[in-house]
């Protein structure tokens, strides 16, 4: 596989350097190199993610570079500050899309990541990895070509200043993992069902946020939201087989029931799974969603499925995304419903937003529920489910009932 792989990289290089550098292109072997720093001259780094894992460091002599700039801007090129690391970076570009492409017809699956630039000296690994060195040149330009295959004995750690490398070993070793947080039916006291919450390992991109965050910098959050579905569904799969459900969170900016979304598996199930899935959407991603999303929620719903508006208050555009998904579930965001026990706008306006739902058909959650008040005050306002610490914290293998403390506040209640 690796000389399949490499052939594939230095084809797409010579065809980048033809193109750029207008003359035939001719590419020499130059041996081995065991670095963790960028070379002299301007240089790009591309992860690969998927089937293929790895590293591909592109550096651009000076002259070239100057030269590739010039051809690209003309004689005013000079004057860009940092040009040529732009050009640089989408030379890097070409040359990771085209290998990526012929390896996807020889039946790979592979993502290419976003090329980031890196300064001379720069320390991109933590550790020194090994790197296959090819030399190419067209006419009086040249480029050298760092390539490193991923294999399981390679222990590849984070750019400094980014998480490019750190995120594409996270997918290409599958380190993620889902934890799982129980929502309480507030009328029976009964957990109904449990939302799947993402986490990387543990540092820095353990949190959802950082990690999706890194992705989308990287270029590589439909590989990321990709794997993310398919974790959900495998930790929370005995929920659905203990006849409960499991509420997977959906980046909407990434295709959804696609030959590729882990989820589309589902509508070819007898039913009874689709109706125990909800898909939970936040207002940030379904305002700059893909463009058949909506249509693509509208045949999940077709299918027995429910939809959820997640985290509602947290931001400024809920209602337009109210408007936009229609959901059949609404959780409230604990920027609503924290102090809500305390009377006033805050408790109106979550008595508001219930009644909206409810006269539309849909149902309520209340997230955030870390306190018996809390839960005093969402019964208060009609909510139907809550969620919370008190009812219980995110866990791989969280209980199956609520705790006495929870019971007996329900009880007082009436």
């Amino acid at each position: 596989m690796e000389t399949e792989v490499y052939e594939a990289f230095v084809a797409a290089a010579m065809k980048a350097m033809e193109q750029w550098g207008g003359k035939p292109a001719r590419a020499e072997p130059a041996g081995l190199d065991h670095t963790r720093t960028a070379p002299q001259g301007v240089s790009a780094l591309v992860a690969l993610v998927g089937s293929v894992g790895g590293l591909l460091l592109l550096t651009v002599d000076q002259a070239t570079a100057a030269s590739f700039a010039r051809r690209a801007l003309g004689p005013s090129a000079e004057t860009v500050p940092g040009l040529s690391r732009s050009v640089v970076a989408e030379l890097a570009n070409l040359i990771a899309s085209g290998g990526a492409s012929r390896l996807a017809s020889a039946g790979y699956s592979l993502t290419v990541t976003v090329p980031q630039p890196l300064s001379p000296g720069e320390e991109f690994l933590a550790q020194p990895a090994l790197f296959r060195v090819v030399s190419l040149r067209s006419g009086s330009h040249s480029i050298t070509l760092r390539f490193h295959l991923r294999d399981a004995s390679t222990s590849v750690a984070s750019l400094q200043g980014q998480r490019l490398v750190e995120v594409a070993e996270i997918l290409n070793h599958s380190r993620l993992r889902a934890v799982l947080q129980p929502v309480m039916d507030l009328r029976t006291g009964r957990i109904v069902g449990y939302e799947a919450l993402l986490r990387g390992p543990e540092g820095p991109l353990e949190q959802p946020d950082e990690l999706f965050r890194a992705a989308e910098a990287a270029g590589i959050l439909p590989a990321l939201e990709r794997a993310a579905r398919k974790t959900a569904l495998r930790s929370g799969r005995w929920v659905l087989e203990q006849g409960m459900e499991l509420s997977l969170n959906i980046d909407a900016r990434v295709p959804l029931l696609d030959d590729r979304c882990p989820l589309t598996g589902l509508l070819a199930e007898d039913g009874s799974w689709v109706r125990r899935v909800v898909l939970e959407v936040t207002e940030r991603t379904v305002l700059n969603r893909d463009l058949d999303f909506l249509s693509a929620l509208e045949r999940y719903r077709a299918a027995g499925g429910r939809v959820a508006l997640d985290d509602l208050g947290a931001g400024d555009s809920g209602l337009q995304a109210l408007l936009a998904v229609r959901p059949d579930m609404v959780k409230l965001d604990r920027a609503l419903t924290a102090g809500m026990d305390r009377g006033g706008w805050r408790l109106a306006l979550v008595e508001g937003l219930v009644a909206a739902a409810h006269r539309v058909g849909a149902v309520v959650v209340a997230e955030g529920i870390e306190t018996v008040e809390d839960l005093r005050a969402a019964r208060r306002a009609g909510v139907d489910f809550v969620q919370g610490y008190l009812v219980g914290r995110p866990s791989l293998r969280p209980p199956l009932t609520v705790g006495v403390e929870v019971l007996e506040a329900l009880a007082r209640l009436g």
